[in-house]
């Protein structure tokens, strides 16, 4: 094709993109004000009839699918205008242009759960200061005392909205305040601080345009308004709105498992009441037909059924990581362990710290100290509150644009991410470890051998 027809071919698909994008944006626009609403009304369970939960719990089932459906087109719309930046840094940067891409791409609107929890860690650091070095049950007592029932209302209403603390329809934050205490506190010591190593888009523009190559093409082509520039200006402003949007959705999705739950704990508690289960909790081992079998007064499955089902999901979270890469039906097999002190994942949050390893399969705050390495072999939203308490992160799974990796960002702690066998290659040896995490290299150096109990 003539140069003509090839530019009109680059253009024509640059313009497919940005309307793929748009769409995107406008469907996630749509959907996360929908869930705000809910989120609003917080419609009550207490007392109504089953036929209306039902109903209920249908429309926000419907409305759930919508939403992770705008989440996964804006998460793909996001990691192709994330690499699409990196690649244009990278050409004009060399290596230099990756850590550029993450820096001008740092600063995002936080989620849910973190602005909800911000917004009662400065009220109550405004008000009651000293309560923060409490527990919650010991914080809320205290605040109640002094006649602050108002901060206890707050930080149980955030909670509240805040909806599932890591999966949709799982555990809550109110369903144990303390764990949302931890974040709020979490919040209110860390203060409103810039994100360490963030750059502006203005910064990278004069540090591309001190570059002797490219002032040399500006030159040679004749460029009076520097259209490369615009370009990268516009390639971060996407990207930021692009993973912006993407947490958005993913805490409306949780918002809205946390209203599905309390419908599914309240059905629970009828179908306990009527002696047809033990538990309420055991609501979520049924499927959705056997639930609406269940309270139509039809036959469910048998207390030994539902207990078989609770015991094969805490066998399956108890046994080894299944292969990456498997044929037929996998079997969890132990990873190797890696070789020397040295391991390479991906930068996923700028800087370097040097602390001792803490190994957790869960996320418990008060168990990290100040400084401390936290390794995990995946991590979810209901580790926020780790985030803000540790010194550096280290998880197996996920990539660059992975929630663990946004967060850390966010709150700019630096954090390497898909280090396979990481956490066993922490745990061996003698000695408690201390590594040394660069989060620009996505390196782990260890300094001594390390053998450290897993944290239940």
């Amino acid at each position: 094709p003539s140069p003509a027809t090839s530019r009109w071919r680059r253009w024509r698909h640059v313009a497919r993109v940005i309307s793929a994008h748009h769409r995107a944006l406008r469907e996630q626009a749509i959907t996360t004000a929908a869930v705000a609403a809910v989120a609003r009304a917080d419609p009550p369970v207490e007392g109504r009839e089953v036929r209306d939960l039902w109903a209920l719990r249908h429309r926000l089932m419907a409305l759930a699918a919508r939403t992770a459906a705008a989440e996964l087109a804006v998460a793909a719309a996001a990691v192709a205008s994330s690499t699409r930046l990196e690649a244009q840094l990278v050409k004009h940067l060399g290596h230099e242009g990756v850590g550029w891409a993450r820096a001008v791409t740092s600063e995002l609107a936080p989620s849910t759960a973190i602005s909800l929890a911000g917004d009662v860690a400065a009220l109550i650091r405004a008000t009651e200061p000293s309560v923060l070095a409490a527990p919650w049950p010991d914080a809320s007592t205290r605040l109640r005392g002094a006649g602050h029932d108002d901060l206890v209302a707050a930080v149980l209403g955030a909670a509240r909205r805040a909806g599932s603390r890591a999966v949709f329809t799982g555990p809550t934050w109110d369903e144990a305040p303390e764990r949302f205490w931890d974040l709020v506190v979490g919040l209110a010591v860390r203060g409103d601080v810039a994100v360490p190593g963030h750059r502006d888009v203005d910064e990278l523009e004069r540090h591309l345009a001190t570059r002797p190559g490219w002032r040399r093409t500006r030159i040679l082509t004749g460029q009076v308004v520097d259209v490369r520039l615009i370009l990268v200006r516009r390639l971060v402003g996407d990207t930021v709105m692009l993973l912006t949007g993407r947490e958005s959705s993913k805490a409306a999705l949780l918002t809205l498992g946390g209203a599905v739950r309390r419908i599914d704990l309240e059905l629970g508690e009828r179908l306990v009441a009527g002696g047809r289960l033990a538990s309420r909790d055991d609501v979520v081992h049924l499927t959705t037909a056997e639930l609406a079998t269940m309270l139509s007064g039809g036959i469910g499955p048998t207390a030994a059924e539902v207990g078989r089902r609770r015991r094969a999901i805490e066998r399956w979270e108890a046994e080894e990581e299944l292969p990456t890469i498997f044929v037929g039906a996998p079997t969890a097999v132990p990873r190797p362990m890696p070789a020397g002190d040295r391991m390479q994942g991906w930068g996923a949050s700028a800087g370097r710290h040097t602390g001792a390893v803490r190994v957790m399969r869960r996320p418990r705050p008060a168990l990290v100290q100040p400084g401390d390495v936290v390794v995990a072999t995946r991590t979810d939203a209901s580790w926020t509150p780790v985030f803000l308490r540790a010194g550096a992160l280290v998880v197996e799974e996920g990539g660059p644009l992975s929630h663990a990796a946004i967060v850390a960002r966010e709150l700019g702690v630096p954090a390497v991410v898909n280090v396979p066998g990481v956490v066993e290659w922490l745990r061996a040896g003698a000695e408690p470890a201390l590594v040394t995490i660069d989060g620009d290299e996505g390196t782990i150096v260890r300094h001594v051998p390390a053998r450290l109990a897993e944290v239940a």
